[in-house]
């Protein structure tokens, strides 16, 4: 089973997403700011994919993908904002993450999830 991480400033999409991509059979472990959200990456096994919010205090998801990708170059990482941003996406895309511009729905999250995971399994 996959695990992935979501860190989102707002818990309530967190655990939404997190209950979807949990129903597709996936591993999900979520945080709220940045400082947990390193932690995830530290963790003994790291996530196969890491979603995050752009806004997460002083720093944001992108620097968490920027991290995550220079210590797990595996990870498949995706970086999202509401409303959404095309230098975000450009941005993101250097980093080789992959970019969801809000409103995203259940849906979106776990079919772009399991798009990321399997590019990174090619």
């Amino acid at each position: 089973m996959q695990l992935i991480a979501i860190v989102h400033e707002d818990p309530a999409v967190a655990a939404e997403w997190a209950i979807s991509l949990s129903a597709a059979g996936f591993r999900v472990l979520t945080s709220a700011s940045f400082e947990d959200g390193k932690a995830l990456l530290d963790a003994t096994v790291p996530p196969a994919l890491l979603i995050a919010s752009v806004r997460l205090g002083a720093y944001n998801g992108l620097h968490l993908v920027i991290r995550g990708r220079l210590d797990h170059p595996d990870m498949a990482a995706i970086l999202t904002s509401d409303p959404p941003d095309p230098s975000l996406y450009a941005e993101a895309a250097k980093y080789g993450a992959g970019y969801l511009g809000g409103p995203i729905d259940r849906e979106t999250v776990v079919s772009r999830a399991m798009q990321a995971l399997a590019d990174t399994a090619v």
